[in-house]
């Protein structure tokens, strides 16, 4: 079998349908129509030399940005808080 899923080194988000995509590399040489693709059940990417290419075609496929998605995934920075004292001359 040359097609085997392999785990993306970033995460994909789901399509608009729902569904959860997974990563596939083909193994055969990109002149036989080998590389890695990120398909789902309804929708596929065409096969790309590399998961970075195949990856950002599934973005561009489905009309998400993924600066969005990076955004919406970081932590919130941490908050002080500060208490407000009277002047010590009162």
């Amino acid at each position: 079998m040359t097609q085997r899923e392999v785990a993306p080194s970033r995460p994909l988000p789901l399509c608009p349908s729902g569904h959860r995509p997974r990563c596939m590399f083909d193994a055969r040489r990109l002149e036989s129509k080998g590389g890695f693709f990120v398909e789902c059940r309804s929708s596929a990417t065409p096969k790309c030399p590399s998961f970075d290419l195949a990856w950002a075609h599934w973005y561009k496929m489905h009309g998400m940005h993924p600066m969005a998605t990076r955004r919406a995934c970081a932590a919130a920075l941490p908050q002080l808080q500060l208490r407000l004292v009277r002047g010590a001359g009162r």
